[in-house]
C-alpha cells in the first residue's frame, strides 16, 4: 500500500463495458447482455486540519476507493424440463420404461407402470408443490426443450486507507484499514432462480499497524500488528437468509426451496 506525500495527488478511472457491440449466439434471438462499469479513485497527500495540526513533512494519508456494478445476461442458455403431461405422471411418451419401486420382488426385479403411466395418487404432494415452480417447455422434445437466459449481477466495493507518522528521524508507523464487499447473484440455468440459482456475498475487512524504528543504520526492527475477517454467506434458492419459497419437507431443519439431483443423470 503507498503512502501520501508532502504534495496532495490523486486520480479518478473509469472503465464501462456495453454488449451492444457483441454478437449473439447461433441459438439466442438477441447478443449476451452486459452493463459493466469500473469506477475508482484515489487521494493522497499530508494531513492538515485548518488552525489544529499541519502534517507537512510529519504525518501523511492516502485513500483509495473503486466499484465495480456488473450485470451479465447470457443468451440462448436451454435446459431440460418435465413435460405438461409428465408432471401429470403421464410417461406414455417417453421411450423409456418407468418402472414402479414398490414391485421389485426377492431378486429386484420390479414391474413397470401400466402404460407408463404413474397415478396421480403415487405423487407427493412435496413434488406437485416443487413442479408447480418448474415451468413447462418452450422447445419441442425431452432434453434442453427449455431455452432462455442466464442472468448474473454483482457490485463490488472496496475502501482502503492508510495513515503514515513520522516520529522521529529513527521511528515510523503507520496503520491501514481495509474493506471489501461483493454481493453477487448467479443463475446456473435459463431456469428461474428459484430453482437454479443462488446468491452471495464475499465480504472481507482488515487492517494492520505498523512500526518501524531504526536501530542502527543496517538494523531495522519491525512491529506489526494485523486483523483480518472475511465472510462468504451463500444461499441457495434465497435471498442472504430469506427463501424466496417455502417448501416444509418433513425431516428437515429449514423449509427453504429444494435443491434436488438424481445420481446417474445425464
Amino acid at each position: 500500500t503507498r503512502s501520501g506525500t508532502n504534495e496532495i495527488h490523486g486520480n479518478v478511472v473509469a472503465l464501462l463495458h456495453n454488449g451492444y457491440f457483441d454478437a449473439r449466439t447461433f441459438n439466442a434471438r438477441i447478443p449476451n447482455i452486459t452493463r459493466q462499469g469500473e469506477f475508482a479513485g484515489s487521494l493522497g497527500g499530508p494531513v492538515f486540519i485548518p488552525k489544529l495540526y499541519n502534517g507537512r513533512n510529519r504525518t501523511f494519508f492516502y485513500a483509495n476507493y473503486s466499484r465495480l456494478p456488473r450485470i451479465s445476461v447470457t443468451q440462448g442458455v436451454t435446459s431440460t424440463v418435465p413435460t405438461v403431461a409428465m408432471k401429470k405422471g403421464d410417461f406414455s411418451a417417453y421411450p423409456t420404461v418407468i418402472y414402479d419401486p414398490l414391485t421389485a420382488d426377492a431378486n429386484g426385479l420390479r414391474q413397470p407402470f401400466a402404460g407408463n403411466i404413474i397415478p396421480t395418487s403415487r405423487i407427493s404432494s412435496v413434488a406437485k408443490t416443487i413442479e408447480s415452480y418448474v415451468p413447462d417447455p418452450n422447445v419441442a422434445g425431452f432434453a434442453s426443450n427449455w431455452l432462455g437466459e442466464s442472468p448474473t449481477t454483482e457490485n463490488t466495493k472496496t475502501f482502503q486507507t492508510r495513515i503514515d507518522h513520522q516520529i522521529s528521524d529513527n521511528d515510523r508507523i503507520n496503520g491501514t484499514i481495509r474493506y471489501k464487499s461483493n454481493p453477487r447473484t448467479f443463475s446456473n440455468g435459463p431456469l428461474p432462480r428459484l430453482l437454479d440459482g443462488y446468491t452471495d456475498s464475499s465480504d472481507s475487512r482488515g487492517g494492520n499497524l505498523n512500526d518501524d524504528y531504526i536501530i542502527r543504520p543496517d538494523l531495522v526492527n519491525r512491529l506489526q500488528l494485523g486483523y483480518s475477517r472475511f465472510a462468504d454467506p451463500t444461499r441457495i434458492n434465497g435471498v442472504l437468509g430469506t427463501p424466496l419459497v417455502t417448501v416444509p419437507i418433513p425431516g428437515t431443519f429449514l423449509p427453504n426451496f429444494p435443491n434436488i439431483s438424481f445420481s446417474g443423470q445425464g
